[in-house]
């Protein structure tokens, strides 16, 4: 694989994940400001991960699945589900 594939397969699964999350805070009712509470941050710094504006690192996957209540393993096993079926990003 080309540094370029690499790159677009990496920032799909971001952008999987982060809509993901969004889903998951929607299904819960999690409020952007709850979710930064939650996440012991500032709203803004929450909202850029989760709207695809910086990427979410690995540090971040745990911490995210715990405050959407979930686990890294179930979160990150949609996403891949997700990734399987070809779907596209959720915006």
């Amino acid at each position: 694989m080309d540094d370029q594939h690499d790159a677009s397969d990496a920032q799909r699964f971001c952008d999987l994940f982060a809509g993901e999350v969004r889903a998951e805070m929607a299904r819960r009712r999690i409020s952007g400001r709850e979710l930064a509470r939650r996440l012991d941050e500032n709203p803004q710094w929450a909202a850029m991960r989760v709207n695809g504006s910086i990427a979410l690192d690995t540090r971040d996957i745990a911490r995210f699945a715990t405050a959407i209540g979930m686990s890294p393993s179930e979160l990150l096993r949609r996403v891949a589900e997700e990734a399987e079926r070809g779907a596209p990003a959720l915006d």
